[in-house]
């Protein structure tokens, strides 16, 4: 039976072929970490009552346009 689990971001980031493409297309880590965690936060706030979602705050989307 194949396992169907989805590779967490951790060993995708850890993949030698991984690491070479980001590097020739001078991708840094520390950004795709960012962007994953700006992209949960916005699905979790899609999830929250919308009375809720003034009030929360994540200064990491002070980066996004």
């Amino acid at each position: 039976m194949i396992n169907n689990i989805e590779p967490t971001l951790d060993e995708l980031l850890s993949e030698p072929i991984i690491r070479l493409v980001m590097m020739r297309d001078g991708i840094d880590i520390a950004d795709v970490r960012a962007m994953m965690e700006q992209a949960k936060y916005r699905l979790n706030l899609g999830r929250l009552p919308a009375s809720v979602r003034p009030a929360v705050h994540n200064p990491c989307l002070n980066t996004v346009n």
